[in-house]
């Protein structure tokens, strides 16, 4: 059983944060992909953090690098419209 490098985009969210803890307790490494949400939990529970927009495609480059799996939680806010698109279209596109 090998330990990956794991990459949760949407780390701080309910399923997300879910993911994360799994993977650590299952012996991964894993960075949580994060926006804007502070995220201290993580960092506690083992967690590298890694910032970023999915709209850039540079972050998203940065983010991967190393990175054995990607695991996309991320969602857009129920009070921004617009951020379904952004997010859950345009920025799962950038990511794939």
């Amino acid at each position: 059983n090998s330990t990956m490098q794991v990459l949760v985009i949407g780390g701080t969210g309910t399923l997300g944060r879910q993911i994360a803890k799994n993977a650590i307790d299952a012996g991964h490494k894993v960075a949580a992909w994060l926006e804007t949400k502070a995220a201290s939990f993580l960092q506690e529970w083992g967690c590298e953090l890694t910032r970023g927009n999915l709209l850039n495609k540079e972050d998203i480059e940065y983010a991967l690098d190393g990175i054995d799996a990607v695991i996309d939680a991320a969602t857009s806010r129920p009070d921004d419209p617009a951020a379904y698109y952004e997010t859950d279209w345009d920025g799962k596109l950038n990511t794939i």
